[in-house]
């Protein structure tokens, strides 16, 4: 199985969210949900995916606009 691990430009280097499992991209918006449900939403794009390395390098336009909350299944 193959989990992602994103991070923010800028982001100092920490995770924002481990061990992603689903991604949607949808204009200026991501979304992301990890293995156990956790999801985010950045408005922001997309810069890199790094298949080998398993992460996810986002640009985020607007920080105050992230949410958390459970997978909609």
């Amino acid at each position: 199985m193959c989990l992602a691990t994103a991070y923010v430009v800028g982001g100092g280097g920490e995770p924002i969210l481990e061990e992603v499992s689903y991604m949607q991209l949808d204009g200026d918006r991501v979304q992301i949900v990890n293995f156990s449900g956790e999801k985010k939403i950045i408005q922001g794009r997309l810069i890199e995916v790094d298949f080998f390395a398993e992460t996810l390098l986002l640009e985020q336009y607007d920080t105050s606009t992230a949410e958390v909350s459970p997978r909609d299944v």
